[in-house]
């Protein structure tokens, strides 16, 4: 393969060249850049008799170009531009090409009579205002630094500058590198993508990104913070100045997200205290692609998809509904064989409720809109739960027909070592238990509710008495039962004063110990609770986020009728009348700020949040005339 050519842009510049026939290429003795004297060894070549020999100057100068690409070995005849039996290998002129301009950007000049010391920066590297780029010595041997008049992005610099270069000498112009803005993410973004820009007030001074590229974001998540810079106050009085009487104030800003979707793309070359105005062309800092559609997580889920292409046009069902098959959801429009659009109904396939719904637009192509054609998430029952009751009857039938047909066991027949030992171990339960019972009712005394005995990590026992339900604590769902952790808003946690680690050893008069039997141990708790008033859950609301002053509203009974909207911190959009909320005077546009005993005032995570309120709300007692009308306990809508 041939190399590109060696080409001199002015009739100052002279061919250093070598006789090719034959001749093999050993190394370079000089570089872009390097003084060179006439006479002085540029290369090193061998002839085809294995003799050594050098390509010298032919005047005084400095090396302004070499033939790039060419390795030791090559055959110069080979890989030279032209088939002649010179090869140009060398450009040798009286100084440095000069940088051109191919861009909009700001020449960075040297000072005059100064040696080239070194670069602080590279090509493509941020840059500050006033930050060093490079570092010279003047004639008195002192150190003269070279700043960037403004913030932006190395695009250009005179890379083969060489310590000890005195400037004049080697470069036509002064300038050694150019500065330019950060230039537009994407000219043309695809259907779908929106873009994340800046505000362009006030002079903001960037801080970091939140999000890294790839990371999935919902609209109002903070993709980047800046610092907005507010001008000190000034005092004027009868057209006279008095003075400053406050600082800048700077306030961080976030910058968030104006849509649910996928970050691809960030404006990498910002950096930490960089000014927006003098580091970018346009706002534009980040790139949000389209989001995916709902998605099904479970076996229990089924999704609801739309043809490929069609264009959305409106909902029929929102989330929360219930559905059965042939019930219609949404209509979209679709080019029919003449080409024109025509409106299909997307109807339920299956019989359940609407848990997730796509964000849509009317009007606009879904593909443009989402990942994935799927509209809806349905949660019921799924075909095969049919075929497993059967399969579960038949065996249920086998077990019951083998129980029948089994001889009895003769009285006295217990020779064998493991009857002899399971009767041993039944006789110790129930001595224990036995035990159990008389401390029971040696301990009552005056204490209402059901006793529940605990023992800790290091074997001490705890007795509480529960008067609520449900207990709200979690287990790995096996006995002996250990607390591993709480429900939100835990009645055990927050007034009986369980720990985590400890192990349930007793209820009421009986002794659960030493039973393994994990649907047992839960029917008992279950058998003595079950009558109890339900733990109220209690909400607090603000009027504001800023406003010291809360309200306290406690809960029984679910749905509590409150619609918000979709965002965080949880704010109320909507109060359903006659409903809990509204006996209880909770108004529209407050904001939940505690659930329970979590804190959400600082949680900017909707879904998050959202699915804190679903768990608080899900132990309450259900209202009589909607048992078998609706499964959710919150209603949201989208805003």
């Amino acid at each position: 393969m041939r190399l590109p050519s060696v080409h001199w842009n002015t009739p100052d510049e002279e061919a250093v060249n070598a006789f090719a026939r034959g001749r093999e290429f050993v190394k370079w003795r000089k570089e872009v850049g390097d003084e060179v004297e006439e006479g002085d060894g540029i290369a090193t070549l061998k002839t085809p008799e294995g003799a050594i020999i050098d390509v010298t100057a032919p005047s005084d100068g400095v090396i302004t170009a070499v033939l790039s690409g060419i390795k030791p070995g090559d055959d110069i005849e080979k890989v030279c531009s032209t088939e002649t039996t010179n090869c140009t290998l060398a450009e040798i002129g009286p100084k440095l090409h000069p940088l051109l301009l191919r861009e909009e950007g700001t020449n960075i000049n040297a000072p005059k009579h100064v040696q080239f010391l070194e670069w602080k920066v590279k090509k493509g590297d941020p840059v500050k205002e006033g930050q060093v780029l490079l570092v010279c010595r003047d004639d008195l041997g002192s150190n003269v630094t070279v700043t960037a008049p403004h913030g932006g992005v190395v695009v250009r610099l005179l890379k083969f500058l060489k310590v000890g270069m005195f400037l004049d000498k080697v470069l036509q112009t002064p300038t050694v590198a150019v500065i330019s803005k950060l230039g537009a993410l994407e000219k043309d973004s695809p259907p779908g993508d929106a873009s994340v820009d800046a505000p362009e007030s006030h002079h903001e001074i960037f801080k970091d990104f939140t999000v890294d590229k790839g990371d999935i974001v919902h609209e109002g998540d903070t993709v980047a913070q800046v610092i907005a810079i507010y001008p000190k106050k000034q005092v004027h009085s009868g057209g006279l100045f008095l003075g400053n009487i406050s600082n800048d104030n700077e306030i961080v800003e976030s910058v968030t997200a104006p849509k649910d979707g996928v970050v691809e793309t960030l404006q990498a070359g910002l950096t930490a205290g960089a000014t927006l105005e003098d580091n970018m062309q346009d706002t534009q800092i980040a790139i949000i692609g389209k989001p995916h559609g709902p998605s099904v997580e479970a076996i229990t889920e089924t999704g609801v998809d739309a043809p490929e292409g069609c264009i959305f046009k409106e909902y029929l069902a929102k989330e929360g509904d219930f559905v059965k098959p042939g019930d219609p959801l949404a209509i979209v429009e679709i080019m029919n064989h003449k080409q024109y659009l025509s409106d299909q109904t997307i109807f339920s396939h299956v019989k359940g409720y609407i848990v997730k719904r796509a964000k849509l637009v009317p009007g606009q192509k879904i593909s443009d809109q989402q990942i994935g054609q799927t509209l809806f998430v349905i949660e019921g029952t799924p075909w095969w739960t049919t075929i497993l009751c059967i399969l579960m009857v038949i065996c249920c039938l086998l077990c019951c027909f083998c129980l029948v047909m089994k001889k009895r066991v003769p009285k006295g027949a217990f020779h064998d070592g493991a009857s002899v030992t399971a009767r041993r171990d039944d006789m110790l339960y129930i001595e224990e238990r036995t035990q159990y019972q008389h401390r029971y009712r040696s301990n009552r005394s005056s204490h209402q509710g059901c006793r529940l005995d605990f023992e800790d990590t290091d074997g001490k026992l705890h007795t509480v008495w529960a008067e609520y339900r449900p207990i709200g604590i979690k287990h790995s769902q096996k006995a002996p039962i250990v607390v591993t952790s709480f429900t939100l808003n835990s009645y055990a946690k927050n007034a009986l004063g369980v720990k985590q680690g400890w192990m349930l050893v007793g209820i009421n008069e009986e002794s659960v110990r030493g039973d393994t039997n994990f649907n047992r141990v839960g029917a008992t708790l279950e058998h003595y609770i079950s009558q109890f008033p339900v733990w109220p859950l209690e909400l607090e609301f603000r009027e504001t986020l800023e406003s010291e002053e809360r309200t306290i509203v406690t809960f029984e009974e679910r749905p509590i009728g409150i619609e918000f909207f979709r965002r965080s911190p949880i704010q109320v959009e909507h109060i359903n009348y006659g409903s809990p909320a509204d006996l209880k005077g909770v108004k529209a546009h407050w904001y939940i700020t505690r659930i329970g005993d979590s804190d959400v005032l600082d949680n900017h995570n909707f879904h998050e949040v959202r699915a804190m309120l679903y768990e608080a709300v899900k132990p309450l007692n259900e209202k009589e005339e909607t048992m078998h009308m609706h499964r959710h306990h919150l209603e949201w809508r989208s805003n």
